[in-house]
């Protein structure tokens, strides 16, 4: 009875890991820290966050693939200064194409990270081929230095991704190779007890 039974509980867990979820990552977007006013003798430069939504209209297959227009909303902006200090701007809505966040910052002041959260239009989304996906609902993406301790303006950026869920699904064939497999397990070790106990040479508990 109880050897039935660790082989019934066997044929279960590979079951469930034959299908676990699992995630992937589709690009949709960028943010970048630019120049927005040149610096001149006596005056320190003014620069911004350029947001690009490139899905739907503006997808660039095969690096950004998302066929579906989504919009990118409840946009919050999150920067973080060499002082300490931080400061958060509502982004709002936007939709596919390129704009920039109504944010300015003097270069001085010495932004040591920023970053964009926002939730999608749509968790349902066609990629360039045709397939269909899943995502989440949220994003965020975070802009680092590339070099240095703070961002350099022209240079520095981040890409925006859309995270996916997709469960595996053992196709048929693999169901019924793995039901036989379970079998016939469960048959040689029955087969193997009963020997132990006719002959009473050995013994399972």
């Amino acid at each position: 009875m109880r050897l039935g039974f660790r082989v019934l509980v066997f044929g279960m867990v590979i079951l469930v890991l034959g299908g676990l979820a699992f995630a992937d990552q589709v690009t949709v977007g960028a943010i970048s820290y630019d120049p927005f006013i040149l610096g001149q003798p006596g005056l320190p430069a003014v620069n911004v966050f350029d947001l690009s939504n490139l899905t739907g209209m503006n997808s660039f297959p095969p690096d950004f693939p998302v066929a579906t227009n989504l919009d990118f909303n409840n946009l919050t902006l999150t920067v973080f200064d060499s002082g300490g200090g931080q400061q958060s701007f509502d982004g709002g809505t936007f939709g596919p194409g390129f704009a920039t966040l109504d944010a300015q910052f003097l270069d001085t002041l010495g932004i040591t990270s920023a970053i964009l959260t926002g939730s999608f239009s749509s968790t349902a989304i066609t990629l360039a081929d045709g397939s269909s996906v899943q995502i989440n609902q949220t994003f965020s993406s975070t802009i680092l230095p590339s070099s240095g301790l703070t961002l350099v303006a022209g240079a520095d950026s981040a890409v925006i991704y859309a995270t996916t869920s997709t469960t595996a699904v053992p196709e048929p064939n693999s169901l019924t190779l793995l039901a036989m497999g379970i079998l016939l397990t469960g048959i040689l070790l029955g087969r193997r007890v009963f020997r132990c106990t006719f002959y009473n040479d050995c013994f399972y508990k």
